[in-house]
């Protein structure tokens, strides 16, 4: 298990701060920094912390999906690097951050699907940080599928992960280990020739 990097996923800065104590290795902020304390211990501790694109919070976001149209994934970069700008500015390490486009928040079908289309873009847009993708049983594959339920968008699921794979992912968020990790291989060895085929 030493092996194995633990992150909490929290907008709480003391409930950062107590997981991080308790062993937790990086901090993942879906409203990337709104609590004024998230960066302070993200410097404190010296971990890795995660900055996602949201709009609102969780009872108004549905009703911020609006984007310019054809510029959906530069204006959802644009929007994330202000936050990135201003945990560099606090004194976060650019080693310790890493992006995420925020799949499934403030965001409708239209906007998850050109976010994956385009996300081999995201690393220029964003400076280079690496970046996680998140659409793991995400709504929008429930709509394209008729898959009401998040356990019955696994299938759904391994298309958007071969998607974040092609796109240049480093770390993708997912429910169903077992069955991404077949996604994960062949898509590396695809995309990535990883491992190198001989």
């Amino acid at each position: 298990m030493n092996n194995i990097l633990i992150s909490i996923d929290t907008s709480k800065s003391e409930i950062a701060k107590a997981a991080i104590e308790a062993g937790a290795n990086i901090i993942n902020d879906i409203t990337a920094g709104s609590d004024p304390n998230m960066l302070d211990i993200a410097i404190e501790y010296n971990v890795p912390i995660i900055l996602m694109h949201s709009r609102g919070n969780a009872k108004t976001m549905t009703k911020l999906k609006d984007y310019p149209s054809g510029k959906i994934i530069e204006t959802v970069a644009q929007e994330l690097m202000k936050k990135v700008d201003e945990a560099l500015r606090r004194g976060v390490y650019p080693w310790q951050i890493i992006t995420d486009p925020g799949i499934g928040f403030a965001k409708g079908l239209k906007e998850n699907l050109s976010v994956l289309k385009n996300l081999s873009s995201w690393r220029l847009l964003t400076k280079d940080f690496p970046y996680l993708s998140g659409p793991s049983r995400k709504g929008f594959i429930g709509i394209l599928t008729d898959k009401k339920a998040g356990k019955d968008r696994v299938f759904g699921t391994t298309a958007t992960v071969a998607a974040s794979v092609q796109g240049g992912c480093s770390i993708i968020r997912v429910h169903d280990v077992k069955e991404m990790d077949q996604v994960l291989k062949v898509s590396n060895a695809i995309y990535r020739n990883t491992p190198e085929i001989m």
